[in-house]
């Protein structure tokens, strides 16, 4: 029993005790002192009877209250439970807000050094404009110029392939020349070695007559047939008048090649080595004695 149960009890009994003061009181002064005496018990059974109802309510409010208490607790530790969960989150927005903050001074300092490369880079921007727009008239410059030493190479290479073709055409006629006058010699030798008469003639000419008549110089004409590491073969032998030593120019197109000079011969073919080659040579190209 509770110490409110208790009090309440107390008080009753108290509240009892005066109700029969004042019943023996009233009973001394009234005559009827067994009626009173009846009326009193009567009135304290019904005081008993209340007292007890009213013990068995506070004993149902005992049970309320601690029921209620039990369940107060429950809310308590809910409320304990929430505000320790609430008491988290707010740490963990505490550290968000922290993060926020520190992403958010990372991003300022980011957007100012951006802002600074921005700026730097556009001075650069500006340097290199005018830097290009410098290196640009200079390119001009450097293209006139190439194109003015292009004309001027031109021009020079045209005049270096005149004086190459002249230079050819030279050395080619002075090849055919020297080769004319070594087969003259050759000539002039076994005629006189053979007793054939020389007869100037008109114009600085020299022919040698064979039993009364003339007989004309007759340039030995051929093909190259085939190329080999050290000699070339040519399509013309001892049967058409080549010897050890005789010199063929190598033609093409009527261009000069190179020259060639034969160092083995057979009746139908010959062979020999190339000199003051020109360009390559190949099967096929002609090769002559003389002037074509």
């Amino acid at each position: 029993m509770s110490t409110l149960t208790k009090v309440f009890v107390l008080l009753v009994s108290v509240l009892a005790l005066f109700l029969c003061g004042a019943v023996v009181t009233l009973i001394g002064n009234n005559t009827n002192w067994q009626q009173a005496y009846e009326n009193q018990r009567d009135i304290t059974e019904a005081a008993q009877v209340q007292a007890t109802a009213v013990q068995m309510k506070y004993s149902e409010l005992d049970a309320v209250k601690d029921r209620l208490i039990a369940e107060q607790r429950q809310v308590n530790a809910s409320l304990v439970e929430r505000l320790v969960e609430l008491q988290a989150d707010r740490d963990e927005q505490a550290l968000a807000r922290a993060q926020a903050e520190s992403q958010i001074a990372t991003l300022v300092a980011l957007s100012e050094s951006v802002q600074q490369s921005n700026q730097n880079l556009h001075e650069v921007e500006q340097s290199l404009q005018g830097a290009l727009r410098e290196a640009y008239r200079a390119r001009t410059n450097a293209e006139a110029e190439v194109i003015a030493l292009n004309r001027q190479l031109n021009d020079e290479r045209a005049l270096t392939e005149q004086l190459e073709s002249v230079r050819r055409r030279s050395q080619e006629q002075i090849y055919l020349l020297e080769e004319e006058n070594a087969e003259l010699r050759q000539r002039l030798q076994a005629a006189a070695a053979s007793g054939v008469e020389f007869r100037s003639e008109a114009g600085g000419g020299v022919t040698m007559a064979i039993d009364g008549g003339t007989s004309p110089r007759v340039p030995i004409r051929g093909e190259i047939t085939d190329i080999g590491d050290n000699l070339v073969s040519i399509s013309v032998g001892s049967s058409s008048g080549v010897r050890e030593g005789s010199e063929f120019r190598v033609l093409r197109g009527g261009d000069y090649v190179a020259s060639l000079v034969v160092e083995l011969v057979e009746p139908q073919q010959s062979a020999g080595r190339l000199i003051n080659s020109q360009d390559q040579v190949f099967v096929g190209d002609r090769v002559s004695t003389g002037f074509d």
